[in-house]
């Protein structure tokens, strides 16, 4: 399932050229592709991430696998954020590659799906990987800082942080110093995805 039309089709048709696959069925939009998937059962689906309109398809995983439980969901997206891809490993799926790959890559994602392994495209890994080391590294925070973080979060000034918690703005300072070396940050700005 892929909104872009294109796209969509000429992967189809390179899968249905190999001598590996064929193609049951595809669809531009989630709705119809959860209606379909009951009927046709695929080995893999190929979801993308973006269904248009800014909206993920992470929303719709559990009426997939409701739809077919044995099909191995396999996102193929543009997307390189490290949250889209942390996120992804709440859903239970059996990968995450790029539209941007080559067939080759692709095809190979498939077949490994196929055969039950879990997929994902290269360099993907060090993204995920540093992803949950910043996760990891927020139980280390004190509750002073857990605090702090969360008016970062909302885009609080250190100014108002210091209002906020009655305390001075060189000790909200000192702590957004703290909070970025333990998560092994550089820039504030990277505290707005913890």
């Amino acid at each position: 399932m892929d909104d872009n039309g294109i796209f969509r089709r000429g992967l189809a048709q390179l899968i249905d050229q190999s001598e590996w696959g064929e193609v049951a069925g595809e669809s531009g939009e989630i709705r119809d592709c959860i209606n379909r998937l009951a009927s046709i059962r695929p080995d893999v689906l190929l979801l993308d991430l973006y269904i248009g309109r800014g909206e993920k398809s992470f929303d719709y995983i559990p009426q997939l696998k409701e739809a077919s439980p044995e099909t191995k969901i396999v996102l193929l997206t543009m997307s390189q954020d490290d949250i889209d891809i942390a996120t992804s490993t709440r859903y239970g799926l059996s990968g995450y590659l790029l539209s941007s790959s080559s067939f080759e890559t692709i095809e190979r994602g498939i077949l490994a799906a196929c055969s039950g392994k879990v997929v994902l495209d290269e360099g993907l890994g060090v993204k995920l990987y540093e992803h949950l080391m910043k996760r990891s590294s927020l139980q280390a925070l004190s509750i002073r800082e857990k605090e702090i973080l969360e008016l970062v979060r909302q885009g609080k000034s250190n100014k108002e942080i210091a209002q906020a918690l009655y305390i001075s703005e060189f000790t909200v300072k000192a702590h957004v110093s703290n909070i970025l070396g333990k998560v092994g940050a550089t820039r504030r700005s990277e505290l707005l995805d913890l």
